[in-house]
């Protein structure tokens, strides 16, 4: 999968709940805080605050959060990929492009042209 640009992504209810779920998870948010270093995908993945505002999800982004998966172990991994599988479907269901394909690049992972 191509790494898809997303502008003004905004995270319902439903995604926010998923994303806190994926916080919770043991020892993913050092990992993800040492790999990723900074940007957008600290907020969303390792962040504590809340998901308010809208992102802008560059490829750059998306090639650092592939980093950052690699030094997540395995079954910590598995979990993140079943929970944006089942956050994937919700969306397609809703007809939410951008959730989708954001959902879609978490479970997937994406490779650089």
């Amino acid at each position: 999968m191509e790494c898809p640009v997303i502008q003004q992504l905004n995270f319902d209810e439903e995604s926010q709940a998923a994303l806190e779920r994926i916080r919770d998870m043991p020892g993913l948010g050092n990992a993800f805080a040492g790999a990723l270093g900074g940007g957008v995908f600290v907020t969303i993945f390792a962040g504590s605050g809340p998901l308010g505002a809208a992102f802008n999800i560059a490829t750059t982004d998306w090639n650092t959060f592939g980093k950052a998966m690699r030094a997540v172990p395995d079954v910590t991994r598995a979990r993140i990929e079943r929970e944006a599988l089942n956050q994937w479907s919700r969306a397609q269901i809703a007809n939410d492009v951008r959730l989708a394909r954001f959902w879609e690049a978490v479970h997937n992972g994406c490779r650089l042209p």
